[in-house]
């Protein structure tokens, strides 16, 4: 006979009774457990609510005994007990109150009246009527600790207590119905996230014959031969357990699978043991596996003990006899993978080095990977600072040795901590995927790590294991590998087998006897000791490294190589490989022939770079004029007439048509110069300087031949310079690093000085190509606005734009092309920027000759020497750059407000996170079906800028293309079947419709025109540019006067306005304008891309030297590259 205490809640207890235990739950509504109840006045009566808790903050009177130690009072039976469930606090020790010493207890009730117990008695509470403090609990368990930030809830409850609303009120009717018990009350928030998933992956196949897969599955004879061999390379294959004259290869039929996810609330029941030993406890299993096996003599499984190559041989013969009696396999190759694989062959052989008898195809890969930055040394230390500008110096010294082998040094070993930043790469799958995928995926890693370190004919790895991926790689760093690439990681020390299955079946797949993968040992490395325990705990990783030096990749070679350079190239010595290995290699041949120049710049006696004349004869000389010229060399006379004509006819008073003298415009070539920075070592700025023609192959929407196949035309089509391999159709000047430029800024001056005379040299000069001397015109100079600031020593930029309504001084402006942010309180001249359009704003009388010239001295040292269209302002040489305006700027602003705001028209689900995840699954269809790649995956807040409805969003992709995609996701989001309706009952919407259509068209009407544009397409682009801007400027007015802080007006708006004015006022004047994608820097930047991830590869003790003899090989590779496919492979068909 026993009894137990009254609980208004969900909870546990458990009773034992002479070694049984037995486990009550009790529910919802007031309970008597056995028998009579000293609560009530009978087994089953309810007791009132006021008799079950006592009024707060009241105290018992002193001759009355507490109400849980009533129900010890009553004699309990020996044999039974109430064990107490743990403090509902969850808290160490629980604050005592100073009290007087009670009586001494008997054994029964001891527990009951200990103050100091863990247990907390359930409380009746009401939701309504919840007190301060009792909520004050509640957020203390579903929101992180202070200290450690750790959540003791599931992440879906701390998004309930966010809820300020119905979460949180569902949260404290958990809480009230739990009694206030912390135990109880987990217990119920741990039901709430249950959730299962399933996958099944099965594949279907079996082993046919070449016959078997044409007649019974239908392939298709290229099908067939792919699949025999896949089968081959995979030894997936054997003779006929029938006719061992007949080979079936193994063919994968069909692969299915299912995805499922279930949500479920459920209760689990779990038993612990604990102690030592731990044998006692057998698992037995409900399907016995043991003996299921298939020995080598079963009946029903066919091995194949036969040799192969009778077989083989034999299915040889049947080809060649096909292939002699017919030549349809031959006609029947799919001539645009013939087409690939030539020019993957070609751009890593070299085109016009293959006649070369003492060059081997491993030199001219070797020549491929230098000129992309490989073989270099290992960084420096820490005062990499000193060094570099200690080595600039060095440039300096008058010495009897050559420029390239005095700069060459002998770099430091990095750091353990520099390794973890740099060299450390994880390409990780989940270790519970399947085994199949894992291995599949680590097979592709390697073999994407081989061809990014020299391809497969050259690239040395290893792959092995560790516990300590930083030490093991700091190991391999000091042997001379490269990188080092984690492939998988386990964290469970059950799982360490299958890491080693791993590893073994890596090393069975790349085994080539030490030639290019160094493992010695098929099965690995064990990581386990004699009696088969770890050696180390977990985690564990598979790993492998590449080999660094391209003196090594050569050494590797010469195994089977018996190339005489190649042999000079092993015999480098690894410390200071990085001088003789460029002078073997433009010694014979594999670089461009020209030499570097030398000046002083800043206080550095002697700076590279690259004359401009040189390298153009150098390209001549070599097969690459028709990229000299960006045009064919046939039609270059007839083209650059009809380029000069036009241009005439737009800028009638500009200098090269005052004193023409003895000019011939036939052999006149305009280009246009590029500037700007990029990421160098350590993520410091380097700054590239380029120059290229202004015309080219055309866009993706116009490609323009400029083949020597290119037949005569009536109309002779010009094309901009945006398609192709920016490597081709871009020609570096130098570069400056800012580890040197910022202890000498005069050396960044210097350089444009020399670079202006040296451009003007070949204007008024010329070079000599095709027996004829060829001049060089600069058009202008592209870039993005910091840069031409830079350049022009402008005293306007959009650093001058006022931070509030009006300014209080005066205010210089923010635009180089006319005084549009201009403030003279004291005179009350006042030039807004904000103002757009073609005649009605301010500052559109305040350009061309009425602009005040933007800079205080002379516009910068390159301006000097260039000569300027007489007609406009000066400041007219610095052209805004399209790209950077629009994809990096207004682009960005535009689509990051209009998302922002129709997600919360068109979703409305109560909260930013709801409409993005709603945003999102329509971003991810879209992106599926129309076959589109956005880098930066989905949209977040922190992507859109949006920090709350006080501030103006703006879009934070680096990826500055990723615009022209999400522009093109808003219109196919705002032309949804779904959204129509709110579209058509909100104006906001249609503007941004509207809008982002009109701006769609100037981009497409550009992309498929000409570096003239007819009047057609001219008319087009401005009507269209200037509608973009009213309804940008009708955005900006309608979300001021709802106080929304959505569609930002910047500088860069205003640079846009110039780009469309002056296409319009071109073709007022004359019916034509110029392309303005013509001087966009989409190419440029590519360019600039590849030569900073080139300096970021050589020693930055002399970053300008050593990436300029890089940048001649990688310039030649890039130009057989082009011209490999500009071949006319028209015969094979």
């Amino acid at each position: 006979m026993f009894r137990i205490a009254h609980v208004h809640t969900c909870r546990q207890l458990t009773i034992e009774t002479q070694g049984c235990s037995e486990h009550v739950w009790l529910h919802d509504q007031l309970l008597c457990a056995v028998h009579a109840c000293t609560y009530c006045e009978s087994d089953s009566a309810p007791i009132p609510q006021e008799a079950q808790q006592p009024p707060p903050n009241q105290k018992p009177a002193p001759d009355q005994k507490p109400a849980p130690s009533e129900p010890a009072a009553q004699k309990l039976a020996p044999e039974a007990q109430v064990l107490k469930s743990p403090s509902a606090r969850g808290s160490k020790r629980q604050h005592e109150t100073p009290t007087k010493t009670p009586k001494p207890a008997t054994a029964e009730t001891a527990d009951a009246e200990d103050p100091a117990s863990d247990d907390e008695a359930p409380k009746v509470l009401n939701f309504s009527d919840l007190s301060k403090l009792e909520k004050e609990k509640v957020r203390r368990i579903v929101t992180p600790k202070r200290g450690s930030g750790k959540l003791e809830v599931p992440d879906n409850i701390f998004e309930m207590w966010k809820d300020a609303g119905k979460g949180r009120d569902n949260l404290f009717r958990m809480w009230a119905k739990a009694g206030g018990v912390k135990a109880v009350f987990m217990e119920s928030v741990l039901i709430l996230n249950r959730t299962t998933r399933s996958k099944k992956l099965e594949v279907k196949g079996g082993f046919y014959s070449k016959e078997d897969m044409k007649s019974e599955l239908g392939y298709s004879q290229s099908r067939v031969e792919k699949i025999v061999a896949w089968a081959e390379k995979k030894g997936l294959l054997r003779t006929c357990e029938y006719d061992d004259e007949t080979i079936e290869y193994w063919v994968n039929t069909r692969t299915s699978g299912t995805l499922t996810k279930e949500d479920m609330e459920m209760l689990e029941h779990e038993k612990r043991y604990s102690g030592e030993g731990g044998t006692d406890l057998n698992f037995k299993p409900g399907v016995h596996l043991d003996g299921f096996s298939f020995s080598d003599d079963d009946d029903m499984i066919h091995n194949n003990t036969k040799d192969l190559v009778a077989s083989q041989m034999k299915e040889y013969m049947k080809a060649v006899l096909k292939g002699k009696n017919s030549l349809e396999a031959f006609t029947d190759k799919e001539y645009e993978n013939l087409y690939e694989e030539m020019a993957e062959a070609k751009a890593e052989g070299g085109a016009g080095s293959y006649d070369n008898p003492n060059v081997s195809e491993q030199v001219l890969l070797i020549a491929v990977r230098y000129g992309k930055g490989a073989g270099a040394p290992a960084e420096p230390s820490d005062n990499d600072e000193m060094q570099q500008y200690q080595s600039d110096l060095d440039m300096s010294m008058d010495t009897q040795t050559s420029p390239a082998s005095a700069s060459t040094r002998v770099p430091d070993t990095p750091t353990s901590q520099h390794v973890v930043e740099s060299h450390l790469d994880e390409k990780l799958l989940a270790e519970t995927t399947l085994a199949s995928k894992i291995l599949w995926h680590c097979v592709e890693e390697i073999n994407a790590l081989r061809r990014k370190h020299g391809g497969t004919a050259l690239c040395v790895f290893k792959i092995g294991l560790t516990s300590d991926p930083v030490r093991r790689s700091q190991s391999y760093f000091d042997l001379n590998f490269q990188s080092f690439l984690v492939l998988h990681k386990v964290c469970r020390p059950e799982l360490l087998g299958m890491l080693e299955m791993l590893e073994a079946a890596l090393i069975a797949e790349f085994h080539d006897g030490e030639r290019c993968c160094r493992n010695k040992q098929w099965g690995g490395e064990s990581m386990r000791k004699k009696d088969f325990s770890p050696r180390f705990p977990p985690p564990y990783f598979a790993y492998c490294v590449p080999a660094k030096d391209l003196v090594e990749d050569a050494r590797t070679a010469l195994k089977r190589d018996p190339c005489e350079l190649l042999a000079k190239i092993a015999k480098i010595q690894l410390s200071n490989a990085d001088g003789p290995l460029y002078n073997l290699l433009q010694k014979h041949g594999l670089g461009l022939p020209f030499n570097f120049s030398w000046q002083q710049a800043g206080r550095i006696l002697q700076y590279p770079f690259i004359q401009p004349k040189a390298l153009l004869e150098a390209m001549s000389e070599q097969g690459y004029f028709h990229r000299v010229l960006g045009l064919p060399v046939h039609l270059a006379s007839e083209s650059l007439s009809l380029f000069w004509t036009k241009f005439r006819a737009l800028h009638p008073q500009h200098e090269v048509f005052q004193n023409p003298g003895n000019l011939d415009y036939q052999k006149l070539i305009p280009y246009y110069l590029h500037g700007d920075g990029g990421r160098g070592y350590k993520k410091d700025p380097i700054e590239i300087l380029s120059m290229f023609p202004v015309l080219g192959s055309g866009s993706r929407k116009r490609s323009v031949d400029l083949s020597s196949k290119r037949p005569a035309e009536a109309e002779i089509e010009l094309g901009i310079n945006l398609q192709g391999n920016s490597g081709a159709s871009r020609f570096l000047f130098s570069v400056v690093s800012s580890l040197v430029a910022k202890d000498d800024a005069q050396i960044f001056d210097d350089l444009m000085e020399i670079w202006g005379r040296e451009l003007r040299s070949l204007f008024e000069h010329g070079f000599h190509a095709q027996g004829s001397t060829w001049r060089i015109l600069i058009l202008g100079f592209t870039a993005d606005s910091p840069f031409v600031k830079k350049v022009a020593k402008s005293v306007r930029s959009f650093h001058n734009v006022r931070k509030g309504f009006a300014s209080k001084s005066v205010q210089t402006g923010c635009c180089w092309l006319c005084n549009a942010g201009y403030e003279s309180p004291e005179d009350r001249i006042h030039i807004p920027f904000e103002h757009l359009g073609f005649t009605g704003p301010a500052w559109v009388q305040t350009g061309g000759l009425n602009n005040p010239l933007p800079w205080t001295g002379s516009g910068g040292a390159l301006l000097q020497h260039m000569l300027v269209d007489a007609g406009d302002t000066p400041a007219s040489f610095f052209r805004a750059d399209f790209f950077h305006v629009w994809h990096a700027g207004v682009g960005q602003d535009f689509t990051a407000s209009a998302l922002v705001y129709s997600i919360k028209v068109l979703f409305g689900l109560g909260g930013v996170d709801r409409d993005l995840n709603a945003l999102n699954a329509v971003l991810k269809t879209w992106l599926h079906t129309s076959k589109s790649k956005l880098h930066c995956g989905r949209f977040t807040k922190d992507l859109l800028g949006y920090n709350g409805t006080r501030e103006y969003p703006e879009g934070k992709w680096s990826k500055n293309m990723d615009t022209a995609v999400i522009t093109k996701f808003l219109l196919h989001l705002l032309e949804l079947p779904s959204s129509q309706a709110a579209v058509r009952r909100d104006d906001i919407l249609q503007e941004i419709l509207a809008a982002a259509k009109a701006m769609g068209r100037v981009i497409s009407t550009c992309l498929r025109a000409e570096y003239f544009m007819s009047s057609e397409h001219s008319e087009a682009v401005f009507q269209s540019g200037h509608a973009f801007l009213m309804r940008y400027s009708a955005l900006v007015q309608k979300c001021y006067d709802r106080s929304l802080c959505l569609f930002k007006l910047r500088p860069k708006i205003h640079y846009l306005n110039h780009v469309f004015l002056r296409v319009y006022q071109e073709w007022l004047r004359d019916g034509f304008a110029v392309n303005p994608l013509a001087e966009a820097t989409f190419m440029s930047e590519d360019f600039v891309g590849k030569t900073a991830r080139v300096s970021r590869r050589v020693s930055p003790r002399a970053v300008a030297l050593k990436t300029l003899q890089r940048y001649i090989f990688f310039l030649k590779t890039s130009l057989d590259k082009d011209a490999f496919q500009m071949m006319d492979l028209s015969m094979l068909a």
